[in-house]
């Protein structure tokens, strides 16, 4: 007999089977039972969390003979036989994308059904469809057959025009529980006689990120590589993951300055074949659960064990895990256009080991000096502005930079340097508004908004909670790759945000999971900017992007005399246009 994978064998046939979203379950089944049962439904959320399964539960349910509470019964012929039928039709949205096929569908849509009660047409990846393909479906889904239902299922839902969503009833399919799929992931292998341990399964569910296809995949592969029981370190060969204890020890390598061990970890990551940007991911993952614990959040929030990370929790403060995170992501921008990936994941490690070292000898009395002069009141138009650039990715490296002079002296001597700065950053905030424009992508703005709505959830939040009632007050209005450009109703708003800009900073990095130059204007200035951005287009103008004014004179001299580190030494072997550093 032909093997069957186990993510088919064990897909879900019954609403009671499927793996969470009991909030869909739940008005579903009551929707049947009541027969308020409308023309078009629409499924999305990440992959592998049902959309597919639970919509052809749904055609079995509608057109179920004998339904029980809303639920089909299984076993009237109707149960037995509609999925099979010419009444139930799949479409593959991302291969059938062209208005010619909606054309086609719109047609047979007419038709009666041979057997049963409703014609149910299954539209997966409908965001995969052409503008004109959504524009033919839309004349359908407005005046849709009695007989006919539309379910259509995405994990992009908001590549969906508003006109098609508009007629649809939305459900949103979230992430299934660690706990979730692992209790199932036990029952599949009771079911298959496949002995593993509850820390391999409880892996697979991390790795998994919340899709149980993924994850019943990832078991019937690991039954193939081991004939054994399966351990955790069995999920960690076959899914060429790093551990969290090797992550432990990397980190403690980092702490302590060791220059050697962290570049023998590489050196053997380099020999046995290991992802760089897959490690990379797991570390911001892992750094993520980290932040999660210092914030005292819920252990059932935190992915990874809690006794693990707890080790790293007490090596480094929030403001060095965030350095890490953010110098991580931009790593990982750096190694898509790179072919010696070993050598620039060694460097940038190095590098940060250095950044961190030098930022936590510094006494915590002159980042307080720094917070201080950040708090001032704000006097004029220009000093609203720089205030923005004042402390951005450089802050903590400028922190780790400051040699041991007498907490006065400092202060007198940043104050000085800070206000003979203002005029750059002035200008930086033109430069940033013309670098929007000039990378601006209707996409990656769209992306923004969706994760930009999750400012609500750190309401409650006690570092975030003012922050975010600013923020919530502004929205999205250029986006691009790096660059964003906010707008407040006024100017009110707008102080708000630039008399704590380095918290806004610090949330919208955690909202957006990368690092962004941003600027915050008012309504009408974003009017006037927009209005000559369209005028400039029109008259054939193209906006070329511009580099940042560096810092350079917030940096002691002193320092730049020092005797080169280990990481200069790197750069003179393998070259700066190798490894940017910002």
């Amino acid at each position: 007999m032909e093997y069957l994978a186990l993510y088919r064998k064990y897909r879900p046939k019954e609403l009671d089977e499927v793996v969470g979203q009991s909030e869909v379950k739940k008005i579903l089944a009551s929707s049947v039972k009541n027969g308020t049962i409308t023309h078009a439904y629409l499924f999305s959320g990440p992959r592998g969390t049902g959309k597919t399964t639970m919509a052809k539960i749904l055609a079995k349910m509608v057109n179920c003979i004998n339904p029980v509470d809303g639920n089909a019964c299984g076993e009237c012929d109707s149960c037995k036989n509609v999925l099979n039928s010419n009444d139930v039709i799949e479409i593959d949205a991302a291969s059938n994308n062209g208005v010619d096929e909606i054309r086609d569908l719109r047609e047979k849509a007419n038709l009666v059904p041979s057997s049963a009660k409703y014609k149910v047409y299954i539209i997966d990846e409908v965001h995969m469809l052409t503008t004109q393909a959504f524009n033919a479906l839309l004349k359908t889904l407005e005046e849709p057959p009695k007989h006919v239902i539309f379910v259509l299922a995405t994990t992009e839902y908001y590549k969906i025009p508003l006109t098609i969503t508009s007629r649809c009833q939305k459900f949103q399919f979230n992430k299934i529980t660690n706990d979730e799929i692992v209790n199932r992931l036990k029952e599949i292998s009771k079911l298959e006689n496949i002995n593993i341990d509850d820390d391999a399964l409880y892996e697979i569910a991390k790795i998994s990120d919340g899709g149980m296809r993924d994850s019943i995949n990832f078991l019937d592969q690991l039954r193939s590589f081991s004939s054994n029981k399966i351990t955790i370190n069995d999920v960690y060969d076959v899914c060429g993951n790093v551990s969290s204890e090797e992550l432990v020890d990397l980190f403690t390598n980092i702490k302590n300055d060791d220059t050697e061990k962290i570049t023998l970890f590489f050196e053997k990551m380099n020999a046995n074949g290991k992802n760089y940007n897959k490690f990379n991911e797991d570390v911001v993952s892992f750094l993520k659960d980290v932040v999660l614990f210092k914030k005292n959040v819920s252990h059932k929030y935190i992915k990874t064990n809690v006794d693990t990370i707890r080790i790293v929790a007490e090596l480094f403060s929030n403001d060095e895990i965030f350095y890490i995170i953010d110098s991580v992501n931009k790593l990982m921008d750096r190694l898509k256009n790179v072919s010696r990936q070993s050598v620039v994941v060694t460097t940038n490690y190095l590098l940060m080991m250095n950044k961190l070292n030098n930022r936590s000898s510094c006494e915590n009395k002159v980042l307080d000096a720094k917070l201080n002069i950040k708090k001032q009141p704000i006097h004029s138009e220009n000093e609203k502005y720089s205030m923005a650039f004042q402390f951005t990715s450089s802050e903590q490296n400028e922190a780790g930079e400051l040699t041991d002079k007498n907490h006065d002296e400092m202060t007198d001597e940043f104050v000085k340097k800070n206000k003979e700065n203002l005029e750059h950053q002035n200008i930086n905030m033109e430069i940033i508004i013309n670098n929007t424009f000039a990378v601006a992508s209707k996409e990656v703005k769209n992306n923004l908004q969706v994760k930009f709505a999750k400012i609500s959830d750190y309401l409650t939040d006690k570092k975030f909670m003012t922050v975010a009632g600013t923020l919530i007050d502004t929205k999205i209005e250029v986006a691009g790759e790096d660059y964003i450009i906010l707008s407040g109703k006024n100017e009110a708003i707008v102080d708000k945000v630039y008399n704590n800009y380095r918290l806004c900073h610090e949330l919208l990095n955690i909202i957006f999971e990368s690092e962004y130059n941003f600027v915050v204007i008012t309504q009408d200035e974003w009017n006037k900017y927009r209005d000559e951005y369209i005028k400039n287009v029109k008259a054939g103008k193209k906006y070329q992007l511009k580099d940042l004014i560096p810092e350079n004179t917030l940096i002691d001299e002193s320092i730049a005399q020092k005797e080169p580190t280990i990481v200069d030494k790197l750069f003179d072997l393998v070259g700066e246009d190798v490894v940017e550093f910002k």
